[in-house]
């Protein structure tokens, strides 16, 4: 399939409209000021600012955000990254009701607003309703259980995580994937629809609980469908997309539609490998373009992001793999981005037996 690559999105002016813009005009002063007296400062807020998506909903999300999975790291150590990583200079943070660390990020997020490191305002915080947590009512209580326990009135994006309904568990997703005496995920038989889901999750808007709807893991098949019946939009399709999975079909269809796509798992799960799962940062390809451009395989990996109009949630815990991760430069050239669009090694790293002991998707 040729490479579909879309027209550039990214927001680079009226960054100062405070109904809009996740950073507003009193931090982008003070921001501005440290610019003035560290280069590092001055190269972090000019790739912030320079990488910002417009969403179809009008409000602008940074292109790069912290992702807040991990499978690892305890709730507590993700509550105080995430403070971290608001020193650093996040200002888009990727959460989950299925990570079971939203209370520990909540304790994070009101700690950097205790410290007047930042204002709400100035954050774009996405979270997720669960399998289990389909039915409209569900959904609802869902999110008012994430408000609460990430200490917030509202958050800026809310996705369906993913196209699956199972059976009802309790609010706090226990256990995350109910199973039969055969091992099996319960499916949902209370016959709730996506349609269904999508009209509660519209009325989270309409009750200002959260500012914009999406999904996570849909195939241009189930956008298709879902943009045939949506009152609102979906803002944001989250999946997995990185050279080894450029996914151009879907992204073609999202630029179509003009629902922007972030990527997860954008540098490969390196923290998170699994038996069969190769090392994209060291392929030897990314290898040679970072060495010859005199960064990171991550930064490099990052960029395509980037030069493909697409926002990614990369997660570390290091501090300086934070920054790294944070600080995008535009230093690839054409024949760069044309030698990973290129590599012909396919992997997808994540994909569950979610349906009916069968893998979620195909490929």
């Amino acid at each position: 399939m040729a490479e579909f690559t879309p027209p550039r999105s990214f927001a680079s002016n009226n960054l100062l409209d405070s109904n809009r813009s996740c950073s507003p005009s009193g931090q982008l002063r003070k921001e501005c000021s440290s610019a003035e007296v560290s280069e590092k400062a001055a190269i972090a807020l000019i790739s912030r600012l320079a990488t910002t998506l417009t969403l179809n909903s009008g409000y602008r999300m940074p292109a790069i955000g912290y992702g807040t999975y991990s499978n690892s790291d305890s709730p507590s150590v993700m509550g105080e990254a995430v403070y971290k990583a608001v020193q650093v200079g996040y200002r888009h943070f990727d959460c989950a009701e299925a990570y079971k660390n939203e209370a520990a990020i909540g304790m994070g997020l009101e700690r950097s607003f205790r410290d007047g490191l930042v204002e709400r305002s100035e954050l774009f915080i996405t979270s997720k309703v669960w399998q289990t947590n389909h039915d409209p009512e569900h959904v609802v209580a869902a999110c008012r259980n994430t408000l609460s326990n990430l200490k917030l009135t509202h958050v800026d994006l809310y996705l369906i995580h993913w196209p699956l309904a199972w059976e009802y568990t309790n609010v706090d997703c226990e256990p995350l994937v109910p199973k039969d005496n055969d091992g099996n995920v319960i499916m949902s038989t209370s016959g709730c629809s996506l349609q269904d889901t999508w009209r509660a999750m519209e009325k989270l808007v309409d009750e200002g609980l959260v500012k914009s709807i999406g999904v996570s893991n849909f195939s241009s098949t189930q956008l298709a469908d879902l943009v045939s019946y949506a009152r609102i939009k979906p803002a944001v399709n989250q999946i997995e997309c990185h050279p080894y999975l450029p996914q151009n079909n879907c992204r073609k269809f999202c630029a179509m539609n003009e629902i922007s796509v972030v990527s997860y798992a954008p540098l490969g799960r390196p923290g998170n490998l699994h038996e069969g799962d190769p090392k994209m940062m060291e392929d030897e390809t990314i290898a040679r373009i970072a060495t010859e451009k005199e960064i990171s395989p991550a930064q490099v990996l990052l960029q395509w992001q980037i030069e493909k109009g697409l926002a990614a949630i990369p997660k570390s815990t290091s501090q300086v793999h934070m920054e790294e991760n944070l600080l995008i430069q535009n230093v690839l050239d054409t024949n760069d981005i044309n030698s990973l669009d290129a590599l012909t090694t396919r992997h997808r790293f994540c994909n569950k037996k979610w349906c009916y002991g069968c893998l979620v998707f195909d490929d």
